[in-house]
Parts: C-alpha cells; structure tokens; sequence
C-alpha cells in the first residue's frame, strides 16, 4: 500500500512541476563530494575541516559537533573572533567546487522549475542548468545590507535560483555561524530587509506547491522561516524528502503531525536522492510526453479560438492550445497558422473578424509590464467585435496565468485562472457551452 501512496505521491508531484506550480528548495545534503569512495555532503567536509583546526581539550572535543557546520563555526569564531577570516576561508573552499555538479543536480536541472530556493552558497545547481542549455538568473539575501533587488519574471529556460542564506559574490551575506542564523532570521521575519517581492508572490500563491528536499525539518527555527516567507498558505499538499537522521530522530513523528495536520500539509519521504529524483524524472516524462505528440483534430464545426499573448510566454501559451486542442477545440496561433511572408499587422483584423469564433487573452505578470505589444492592437480589434455580438454572448475571454489581474481594457470582464488542470477545464467548458448556445442560430442561419 505504502509503494502504491508513494507512486502516487510522485505522479501527483510531477504533474504539479509540469503545470509550473511547484518551487524547489534544496537544502544543504545534495551538493556531495567523493571522499574516499564515499558521497558526503560538501557542508559536512567544510564542518570537519574547520573542526580540525580547532585546538580543544579532549573533554571540549566531546561535546562538539563535528559534522555541524555553523556549530563548529560558532566554536572557530569564538576562538579566533573575527567573522571576515571565516568568510574568506568559508568563500576559498567552494571557490574549490566551482563548476562542478553532480548526477542529483542534472536530473533536476531538466524538470521545468522556475524557481529554485537553496539554502548553500555552492553553484552546482547553477552549473547543471547551464549543461542543460538553460540561463539561470541568480540571486540571494543579504541579511547585513539593505540590498534590494528587483528579479525578472522567472521561466523554464530562465529559472531563478535564491541563494537564501547568501552567496560569495557578497561574503558578508553568508549564515555561517549560529549567531548568523539568529541574526538572518531576525532580519527576514522583520523584513529589514524585505525578500523580493516577486519571490514571496511565487512562494505564497495559494495553488503552489514545494518540493523541499533535504531542508531539515528537525531544526526548531525551519517553522519560523516558512511562516516568513509565505508558505502557510498553500491549499495543495508539498512533499519533503528527508533523510534517516530526521527519521530516527525521537521527535520526528511530533513533526510530521504537525505539518501533516497544518494549513499547508507536507507529505514527507525518506529515500536516496539520486533514486529519488531519478524516479521523480521519470515520473515527469511519462506526464509530459503525451502534450508532445499529435493531439488529434478538432472536429468539423469545432469553435476556433484565437490566442493573443506575450513572445515571453509562448511556453505557457503551447501548453494551453493543446490542452484545448484535446478538448475538441481548434486553436489559432501566430506560430501555426502564418505563412511566410505573411504581415500580422495586414491580416490581424481579418483573422479576429472573420476567422475565428474567440479571443483567449492570456494575461501573466510578463505582459502587464509591457507597455507596448501587438496584443494591444489583438485586444482593441477584439473589444470591437464584442461590442456588435448580442448580449449574453462571450467573444473576448481574459485568463491569468500566474498572479496577476485584469489589464486595465479588460477590466470588466470575468477572468478565469488557468495557473492548474482545473482552471484549464474550466476555460474548455466556458468555450464549449457558450458555443452550444450558437449552434442553433448558425443551423438556421446556414
């Protein structure tokens, strides 16, 4: 029973990556380094260097830590006292890594996420992406400056990747120690300074989901963290993997009970991260193949809905014509339906007065920064042809994929959400029995 949940689970969760609602956060065990034919966490072999140069009696030694970087950092800083010599030692061991990844980062590199939360200061996420042909934006926070940024919208070929506790590009934005940690999560739950904006829009909308992996939900202040940065308010379940140290732990089933039992649910999962993603890859072709191949025909008489969109989401919009295609639906668009040769701008008002039966303007926050586009002149020519159709009658339909609102033109129409599978059905049914109530005057007209 358990394999069949499991299965289950993961198919769940790869439709959710598939559909774009889903962020990764990668917590500190997948970036690993071969020591002596064994995979160990880099964070554990940076903890035990600096543990070496420690000099404590042998009782001080006992109630250290070895494996638990910020502990042993908060020991090394005690000592030494000075928090720049520990960033710049801290900032030459990864210099060690760069340009390296691993199995684990290129099997998540190919899954369409858009944004990818990680909690090190490693680049083997950035550097499987970049393999994979994709341009990674990257940021992160800085609890010591007031460094505000402004991200780009994130897409599958340009996803953004948050280093949350710093990056060396800023070395006294890294959480090394634990006084660091206090003081990052003081700064973050007192937004001074704030996350960006666009990041905790991302992470709060109500219809995502997260994929955390390896954060450690043992750690007391994880609860604080997430309530800061937005995810209490998921209404879909997220899955945790974890490993055997949070499973063997005595607490663990308190902690499992409590997100299990919270507003925002996690199904948690202890497997090997290599199989894990491996699994949760294929998980996701199996979903993905069958929108590539040939969706069968619209039959004759089938409504014809013209898309108007932003060239940035033209990913978003392919996955959206097919999704109506299968409902019986045929779709106009540029890509498609233009010869070469042929002048948009010439043919426009013919294509969205004569030619098809729909305007489907999909709004996302890429084309609401846009100050000019041709979907301005989609969405007048459309407005027009609105106006002259009996009342009652839907012509021009805005959707929001993604958290957004209505363009100002647009206003006064009801939009509907396509961001999940049940948005898109319910756009394929709008289409659908608005066109039933035609059918009867085209018969008789004809």
């Amino acid at each position: 029973m358990e394999n069949i949940d499991q299965t289950r689970s993961l198919r769940a969760l790869a439709r959710r990556i598939h559909d774009g609602n889903c962020v990764l956060v990668l917590g500190p065990g997948a970036s690993t380094d071969s020591v002596e034919s064994r995979e160990i966490p880099v964070h554990v072999k940076l903890a035990k260097k600096l543990a070496g140069e420690l000099r404590l009696s042998k009782e001080d030694k006992k109630d250290l830590n070895s494996e638990d970087l910020r502990h042993v950092s908060q020991v090394l800083w005690a000592l030494k006292r000075s928090s720049t010599l520990l960033q710049e030692e801290v900032i030459d061991f990864y210099r060690g890594y760069s340009g390296k990844t691993n199995e684990f980062h290129r099997n998540i590199a190919a899954l369409p996420f858009r944004v990818c939360i990680t909690t090190t200061p490693d680049d083997f996420l950035e550097t499987a992406l970049i393999q994979t042909g994709k341009k990674p934006m990257r940021d992160f926070y800085n609890f010591r400056s007031a460094r505000i940024t402004r991200m780009a919208e994130p897409t599958v070929d340009c996803p953004l990747v948050y280093h949350l506790y710093g990056h060396p590009d800023e070395p006294q934005s890294l959480v090394i120690t634990e006084n660091d940690l206090i003081d990052f999560l003081t700064k973050v739950i007192s937004k001074a300074p704030p996350l960006p904006e666009g990041l905790i829009a991302k992470l709060s909308r109500s219809e995502s989901t997260c994929l955390f992996i390896d954060v450690g939900f043992k750690n007391w202040y994880l609860r604080v963290l997430m309530r800061s940065l937005g995810l209490y308010e998921h209404s879909e379940m997220s899955f945790a993997l974890e490993g055997s140290d949070f499973f063997a732990q005595s607490k663990q089933h308190q902690t499992i009970v409590y997100f299990s039992a919270s507003k925002t649910p996690i199904d948690f999962h202890q497997d090997s991260l290599n199989l894990f993603v491996s699994n949760l890859r294929a998980a996701y072709e199996q979903i993905a193949e069958p929108s590539r191949q040939t969706v069968p025909e619209p039959p004759p008489g089938a409504p014809v809905v013209f898309l108007s969109y932003a060239s940035e989401d033209r990913e978003i919009v392919e996955r959206l014509g097919l999704r109506l295609n299968a409902a019986g639906i045929a779709v106009w668009m540029d890509k498609q339906n233009l010869r070469a040769g042929d002048n948009w701008e010439r043919i426009l008002t013919q294509v969205i007065e004569k030619q098809v039966n729909y305007v489907v303007v999909i709004q996302t926050p890429a084309m609401l920064r846009r100050n000019e586009g041709v979907f301005y002149e989609e969405i007048d020519a459309a407005l027009q042809r609105q106006k002259r159709m009996k009342e009652g009658l839907r012509f021009l339909i805005p959707v929001c994929a993604g958290d957004c609102s209505n363009l100002p033109t647009l206003e006064s129409l009801h939009s509907i959400s396509v961001t999940t599978d049940s948005g898109m059905n319910d756009l394929s049914r709008a289409i659908l029995e608005d066109w039933n109530t035609r059918a009867p005057a085209l018969a008789t007209a004809s």
